[in-house]
């Protein structure tokens, strides 16, 4: 499992009954873009812990280099 290409991303995404909003952590997991809401460290390795994976046609830059905004709602997905 490889990431790479941090950024930032203001997203919303599905937690159980729950919308969450929030500024994640943007990264590309196997070439498909993903908001990290939590790390762990596996064999002294830093890798997503909890993601949401993204839809890169609803990704758009913001004014702020390296921030970008997600248009639409993404699902949450745990990997711990």
């Amino acid at each position: 499992m490889g990431f790479s290409d941090l950024s930032r991303v203001f997203v919303q995404y599905r937690y159980g009954d729950a919308i969450m909003a929030q500024v994640l952590d943007l990264a590309y997991l196997d070439g498909t873009p993903i908001a990290v809401v939590s790390w762990v460290v596996r064999n002294g390795v830093r890798m997503p812990g909890d993601y949401a994976e993204l839809d890169p046609q609803l990704l758009r830059p913001s004014s702020c280099a390296g921030t970008y905004w997600y248009d639409g709602i993404a699902e949450y997905k745990r990997t711990a």
